[in-house]
């Protein structure tokens, strides 16, 4: 026999033994519903492993509790998924009691629907990373403290405990060799004395190199997709690695066996979503859209000094690529581990995966309008009107703001470039033809323009002529009697006689008007005409008689000169009368 054959039938003895040993309970003939952690005895260095809590024969299973505890110093727990009880998926929660010197983790079971579920299966799967050194250990536990009432419980669709035969934990070691690091089952391999039965397949040794390329092949794959060993593939760069445990099933899109896994990194990838920054770590997983039960585990490792400036390091969370909405979807079970720099999840099924870090938001304008008027408010058809706004950048950059009048149909933009902080006021003009009420608005702004006609003008009244004065009326025309004058008839030169004074009369020569008496005329009445005097007239020429013209209303500035012109006439009409009295007299005196 060869030293190799010893070695695996030693191991394979040894897996046995140590089976036998954890499950005291089921040697023991233990009955009833058991809760089990199969736990695997030993696992490589710095390796990835999983932990079944299983459970048999459970009837109405509705919700449960319980803690689970180990040494934070050996293992790292990566995650908690969801269990199964026959075809019924058992949802989980989980939270860490934050212990100093050992974890401890509650896990919380609550079953959808009202039935309850009934049979075998697991309730979840514990997700650890060995990171103690070679020959560490620790026990995966049920902790059971005697100083408080149990905390772990089984309950049914009726509300009542289920009485649980056994809580039974495990413990695993820490080895360079002899750990296969499987996923958990619920009881050791049959194995048979024949040394030619072929050992069990085990996985490669921690100290072979990643493999840039597919790991599975269709020999750990059976013809229904079972993965029968774990797989892990990486990225050519190996800072992505896909980790499929043992027992899950991988179907393609049209439900054949998946028989490799590529991981190839984006060479265009899409922009991350609002308020986070690539990290520059972009995957396309193949085949596209294969399915896996129960997910498989994603884990990258990142450069701190990759991220983007100002990203939350803590903060960061691994998406999937949704092409139905083409966005980046996060995985709610992300966590960050900024010890080892790396971010996991789970993914059920296959596409482009990326790390999304939050950013904060870049600097951005932020725009308000408003103060609308318009001048004038109503107007003549044809008439301009003048539309007017203020906008105001109220955020922490500048950028640029369209403003857009839209009146009756009709559109006029402006774009306008607005720093921080500074306002701008913004103006259209418009005219409209018909009158009448028209909307209209500016941006998310309202307001109505009015086109209204005017009234149509009054007729003018013309200004009434000022009345004249009394003075200026005219009276009757007539025509004056002429004054005597030489010319009218022959002129006769008339020598008094001498007086019987020794003293001779002084001649007195006057110009009269023959008539058959010496009675002279009394004067003519003065009449209100207008008189243009005329030149003395010769003895050869007929006096011209000037036609009494309408007396013209008096003006203002002339009224003193009818004044002087009526005074004159009076002082002559007074002068001619005096004289008429002086001729009869000296008439009178020369008949005497």
């Amino acid at each position: 026999m060869t030293g190799q054959k010893v070695l695996r039938i030693t191991g394979i003895l040894f897996l046995l033994v140590l089976s036998i040993s954890v499950m005291p309970a089921a040697v023991s003939g233990v009955t009833g519903v058991e809760v089990k952690a199969a736990v695997p005895a030993t696992v490589p260095p710095d390796s990835d492993f999983t932990v079944a809590i299983n459970i048999n024969q459970v009837e109405g299973f509705d919700a449960a509790n319980y803690d689970v505890s180990f040494d934070k110093n050996v293992l790292r727990l990566d995650g908690v998924a969801k269990g199964r009880i026959g075809t019924t998926d058992i949802p989980v929660e989980w939270n860490d009691l934050g212990y100093v010197n050992k974890a401890v983790i509650r896990v919380v079971h609550n079953v959808l629907g009202l039935n309850g579920v009934t049979g075998s299966g697991y309730l979840a799967v514990l997700k650890f990373h060995a990171i103690g050194p070679a020959g560490s250990s620790t026990t995966i536990a049920f902790p059971f403290p005697s100083e408080k009432p149990p905390d772990r419980a089984l309950s049914s669709i009726l509300g009542e405990e289920i009485p649980v035969a056994a809580w039974t934990g495990g413990t695993v070691s820490v080895v360079v060799s002899g750990g296969t690091g499987l996923p958990p089952i619920t009881f050791p391999p049959p194995v048979t004395a024949s040394p030619t039965t072929p050992p069990p397949t085990t996985s490669p040794p921690p100290t072979q190199a990643p493999i840039p390329t597919p790991t599975p092949t269709p020999s750990i794959v059976d013809a229904g997709g079972i993965y029968t060993e774990k797989a892990t593939t990486r990225s050519a760069d190996t800072k992505l690695a896909v980790n499929i445990d043992k027992g899950t099933k991988a179907l393609t899109r049209d439900k054949k066996p998946v028989a490799e896994v590529t991981a190839a990194a984006a060479q265009a990838p899409a922009s991350p979503p609002r308020g986070f920054g690539g990290v520059g770590l972009t995957y396309n997983l193949g085949p596209d859209g294969a399915t896996f039960e129960p997910p498989l585990k994603l884990t990258f490792t990142y450069d701190p000094a990759g991220l983007p400036e100002g990203a939350a390091e803590a903060g960061m969370v691994i998406a999937w690529w949704d092409t139905s909405i083409n966005e980046w979807v996060p995985l709610g079970d992300s966590r960050v581990d900024t010890a080892t720099m790396t971010v996991t999840a789970t993914a059920s099924h296959f596409t482009a995966f990326t790390v999304l870090a939050p950013v904060p938001p870049p600097p951005a304008p932020i725009f308000a309008i408003g103060n609308l008027t318009v001048n004038p408010a109503t107007v003549k058809p044809g008439e301009v009107v003048t539309i007017m706004v203020t906008v105001i950048n109220s955020g922490n950059a500048g950028g640029s703001y369209g403003v857009t009048l839209n009146l009756a149909g009709v559109q006029k933009t402006q774009s306008i470039e607005l720093a921080a902080g500074a306002s701008q006021q913004v103006s259209f003009t418009a005219t409209k033809e018909e009158a009448g009420t028209y909307p209209f608005s500016v941006n998310e702004l309202t307001g109505t323009l009015t086109v209204a006609v005017p009234p149509p003008a009054p007729t003018p009244t013309p200004a009434p002529s000022p009345a004249p004065s009394p003075a200026s009326t005219p009276g009757p025309s007539q025509t004056p009697a002429p004054s005597p004058t030489p010319t009218s008839s022959p002129s006769v030169t008339l020598t008094p006689a001498p007086s019987p004074s020794p003293t001779p009369a002084p001649v007195l020569s006057v110009t009269a008007v023959p008539s058959p008496s010496p009675t002279v005329l009394p004067p003519q009445p003065l009449a209100t005409a207008v008189i243009t005097p005329s030149p003395t007239p010769t003895p050869s020429q007929a006096p011209v008689e000037t036609p009494l013209l309408p007396a013209e209303p008096v003006k203002g500035k002339d009224t003193w000169l009818w004044g002087l012109i009526i005074g004159i006439v009076v002082v002559a009409g007074s002068v001619a009368g005096f004289l008429g009295v002086r001729r009869s007299k000296v008439t009178r005196w020369r008949g005497q």
